[in-house]
């Protein structure tokens, strides 16, 4: 069975009832038409939710069987995984509620005053019209982002601890990659001091290639923005090239030689993020390049 990989251990397994507790009430959780919903979030692939709905009347039977699947068959399923999906569902209750039961941050030197330090030089800190600031690019929603607080000091650090401690996944390289994305590089050098290495081990150019060589080419900017590709590099290679997959080969050899801190586990939540459940078998392949441990 998968375990959790969100922040180290949690107290609570990531079980069928575990998980079940938490998201039997979500509305959104068969769709075959629009991938908003939990099924496709967790890519579970269409031709499983059909056979589970014809095997199982019961509803809560057909939620079961899917979440066991999941658990049982996604080599990433996690708490992590689910928060993601939720978030993205904007179910944010929820995802708050399993957010509670995460431990503490065991990278000592992630703390709100090392990152409010790295990242003072930072210009677009929140977001601003339908601009990205780093705390929305960080995933910190927009009711914490545009809350009231006595200075801007305090609306930092609320947001930073807010970040650090409930948004899951976070990390110096997460925060690198959200720096490389708003081009902001004074930041971004003084991050990479964090960085405990840049890139996986066997992720090369060859291999990324190989492993997205079915997503097709129409997704370049997609994967690219997931990716955190800077706008204006996609708008540059969208001007200098014109066919897609010219454009996609582009956009990967940017993200190969360029990305902050690239590790394929980046590259797996870019593609969670895609939001259609029919590129599960892409995101099957870039797990089976995983390091093993």
């Amino acid at each position: 069975m998968a375990q959790s990989t969100l922040r180290g251990k949690r107290s609570v397994p990531l079980t069928t009832s575990n998980v079940l507790a938490v998201v039997r009430e979500v509305k959104r959780w068969w769709s075959r038409e629009w991938s908003g919903s939990l099924t496709c979030w967790l890519r579970i692939p269409e031709s499983k939710q059909k056979e589970i709905t014809a095997n199982f009347p019961d509803e809560m039977d057909q939620k079961q069987q899917a979440i066991s699947y999941w658990i049982n068959t996604d080599p990433l399923a996690s708490w992590r995984r689910l928060i993601i999906a939720l978030d993205e569902m904007e179910e944010t209750e929820l995802a708050d509620s399993i957010r509670s039961n995460a431990e503490p941050l065991t990278d000592d030197s992630l703390t709100p005053h090392s990152v409010a330090r790295a990242v003072a030089t930072v210009k677009q800190f929140w977001s601003i019209g339908f601009e990205n600031g780093l705390l929305s690019v960080l995933g910190v929603p927009e009711p914490v982002i545009s809350g009231s607080y006595s200075s801007e000091e305090e609306k930092r650090v609320v947001g930073l601890q807010y970040c650090l401690h409930t948004v899951p996944g976070v990390s110096w390289g997460k925060i690198a990659g959200g720096l490389w994305f708003l081009e902001e590089h004074t930041a971004l050098e003084t991050v990479r001091q964090y960085l405990p290495h840049t890139h996986d081990n066997g992720l090369t150019l060859s291999n990324l290639t190989s492993a997205l060589d079915s997503l097709p080419d129409t997704l370049w900017w997609a994967f690219g923005k997931w990716m955190d590709v800077p706008l204006s590099t996609l708008n540059k290679i969208q001007s200098q090239l014109s066919s897609g997959k010219e454009r996609k080969a582009e956009v990967l050899r940017v993200i190969s030689t360029e990305h902050p801190h690239l590790t394929w586990e980046y590259v797996s939540d870019a593609l969670y993020r895609l939001g259609d459940g029919e590129y599960h078998h892409v995101l099957k392949r870039v797990q089976s390049l995983f390091p093993t441990g």
